[in-house]
């Protein structure tokens, strides 16, 4: 069955979705043990739809969750069958990352019948994430292989 929605529904869902996202964003603040997290606030996170389209984002950085739709069509490419409890790490520049020291996760929100309703996203800059050199910006890297080495 299936209704429409008026006004006062949609705002009512608009707020969950959006408080979600801020508890989500909210939870890597207190938790991050990162100054690049805590102080700079390099992270995102969002609310993807099954179809890969934004639902709702948390107050981020505009380039860090832009290629979060691009990373769950990566993800539905590359695992097209989703199952309850998968977990997805992402670092690809190529897949819907910004570069290799970002890692986006991605979670599939998906109920016991097996029904994907949402993709939960988030991305962070991992300080160190076993580059050939001791940074994650090197400027004499030659491609964005020998960045994320």
């Amino acid at each position: 069955m299936t209704r429409e929605l008026d006004g006062v529904d949609l705002a009512v869902l608009s707020n969950r979705f959006e408080g979600v996202v801020r508890a989500m964003i909210n939870t890597l603040f207190r938790t991050s043990r990162s100054g690049v997290l805590a102080t700079a606030r390099d992270l995102s996170c969002a609310i993807i739809t099954r179809d890969c389209e934004f639902l709702a984002a948390a107050e981020s950085l505009p380039i860090h969750v832009l290629g979060g739709d691009l990373a769950a069509r990566a993800l539905h490419e590359l695992h097209p069958e989703l199952r309850l409890g998968d977990v997805f790490l992402n670092n690809s520049p190529y897949r819907g990352n910004t570069h290799p020291a970002d890692h986006s996760i991605l979670v599939p929100v998906i109920d016991e019948d097996g029904t994907h309703y949402f993709t939960v996203f988030t991305k962070a800059h991992v300080a160190d994430c076993g580059a050939s050199r001791p940074t994650t910006y090197s400027s004499t890297a030659r491609d964005v292989y020998d960045e994320g080495r």
